[in-house]
């Protein structure tokens, strides 16, 4: 994580006038999301495209992304089965699209590591204690991860008025280490994602296609007008809002919201999984 943590990616994700709540304190069992056996029945949609689609792109980007945060598929797919259910999947009818919410799920996963780097706690959670295993040591990351994430687009940002971008990846080990040309353009692309901008930023302005204060174009929704669209920077396309079309974002946040209450308000030493995707009668969609 570069230098622009402190600014883009903590201090600038506090709720503006009007924002939400504080997230209302939580009692989750230490060993987060790993109590009992979990059976769900999954569904898995799969999307194949013609040759114009990025998703080659985008798969090579996110197998990356999870090299270097391995608790990003398992999040994601938590969040993918709960918003599903709750209808707040598929951007055709404004909910969140798998990419856009991958890229806040892998924002969220580099502040959590940035809050635990300015506090010395290296990249996570703690260990679990001497005795835990790694399964345990495993759901104990994966546990605290996804409360990052509840708390932080369910109670600290409001999504309604703001921009994330993610901070760029490490440089791939293959392209690290290849020769000449390449190892000096893998050198020049890790000192600028050091030094890039990232974080919570202002939502971009409305305007023409030239550009903010284009006049020439419409001038788009209001965010603050409740025809705001969620606003996620894609990395692979400067310029491009990865979340576009979802228009159904406070919705989102407010699931974001109502799985913290469901932890919070789980029995002792049931399985934490269970209570957000045990859906009597439905099949969980990732």
């Amino acid at each position: 994580a570069g230098p622009g943590v402190a600014q883009g990616g903590a201090a600038a994700a506090g709720p503006g006038p009007g924002g939400p709540a504080p997230p209302p304190p939580l009692g989750i069992p230490p060993l987060g999301l790993n109590n009992g056996g979990v059976g769900l029945q999954l569904e898995v949609h799969i999307s194949v495209k013609d040759r114009a689609h990025k998703g080659a792109a985008t798969v090579k980007f996110l197998q990356h992304a999870e090299l270097e945060y391995p608790a990003l598929t398992p999040v994601l797919a938590v969040e993918k089965a709960f918003l599903s259910n709750r209808g707040l999947r598929g951007v055709y009818k404004g909910g969140i699209g798998s990419y856009s919410l991958a890229l806040l799920t892998l924002f969220s996963l580099q502040r959590r590591a940035a809050v635990k780097d300015a506090e010395g706690g290296g990249d996570g959670g703690g260990d679990g204690g001497p005795d835990a295993t790694a399964e345990e040591r495993d759901a104990l990351v994966l546990g605290e991860s996804l409360i990052h994430f509840l708390e932080f687009y369910g109670h600290v940002v409001d999504l309604t008025q703001a921009s994330i971008k993610t901070h760029a990846l490490r440089a791939s080990v293959a392209t690290a280490h290849g020769g000449g040309k390449k190892k000096n353009n893998a050198r020049e692309a890790a000192e600028a994602a050091a030094n890039a901008e990232w974080g919570v930023m202002p939502p971009p302005e409305r305007g023409g296609p030239g550009g903010p204060g284009d006049p020439g174009g419409p001038p788009g929704l209001a965010i603050g007008a409740g025809g705001g669209m969620l606003q996620v920077c894609d990395p692979q396309q400067p310029g491009h809002n990865a979340g576009g079309g979802c228009f159904g974002v406070m919705g989102v946040q407010q699931s974001f919201r109502e799985q913290l209450a469901l932890l919070a308000n789980a029995p002792a030493e049931s399985s934490l999984l269970l209570a957000l995707l045990n859906s009597p009668g439905r099949i969980c969609v990732v």
